[in-house]
């Protein structure tokens, strides 16, 4: 009964039906907050223990983490003994599928107008996460899984080229990517 009166007492002090809807909405976003949270948590950090060990096979790796200049956290493994050197970016800004899609176009178009069309197009990788791209020439792979943006770049690879920089980014996204979050209309 007690229950009862706090709730006829809130609506009667001068409130109106919409006014209860941003706190049922505050109550919705917290909970949906909340969610994406716990799903990020999850989430592999950017110098991950894997990442660490599938490049240790590769030489010895130190690996450095910053924020890069758009706030994603990042990583650099910087190679000793002649090993990859790779810088992984885990950009949780939001749409990052529609991002990574957005980025490939561009980046067509502007080679599209260069006389490396062919080789620097981008290559769509269909088997990470919600679909990736590999970009050639920057040794670069951007893929996500709907809650982060995943680039990894493969800065030098010693004497591998660019298919096993393209392996080998592939591999160490799998560790970075987490269960697919499809976006709306996708």
């Amino acid at each position: 009964m007690a229950g009862v009166l706090l709730a006829g007492c809130g609506s009667s002090s001068g409130g109106t039906p919409s006014a209860a809807t941003p706190t049922q909405a505050a109550a919705t976003g917290a909970t949906t907050t909340a969610a994406s949270t716990s799903t990020r948590s999850h989430l592999a950090r950017a110098c991950s223990p894997r990442a660490r060990r599938i490049l240790s096979r590769y030489g010895s790796f130190n690996p450095s983490p910053y924020t890069a200049r758009n706030l994603a956290k990042s990583c650099h493994f910087e190679a000793v003994d002649g090993g990859p050197d790779v810088v992984v970016l885990l950009d949780s800004a939001p749409q990052p599928f529609v991002r990574m899609d957005r980025e490939q176009v561009e980046f067509w178009q502007n080679v599209e107008w260069s006389d490396q069309a062919a080789k620097a197009a981008p290559y769509p990788m269909t088997s990470l996460g919600l679909g990736g791209y590999w970009f050639p020439l920057q040794r670069r792979l951007l893929t996500t899984d709907g809650v982060r943006l995943i680039t990894i770049k493969v800065k030098s690879a010693g004497s591998a080229g660019s298919a096993a920089s393209k392996k080998l980014a592939s591999r160490l996204s799998h560790v970075y990517l987490g269960p697919p979050v499809k976006p709306p209309g996708y």
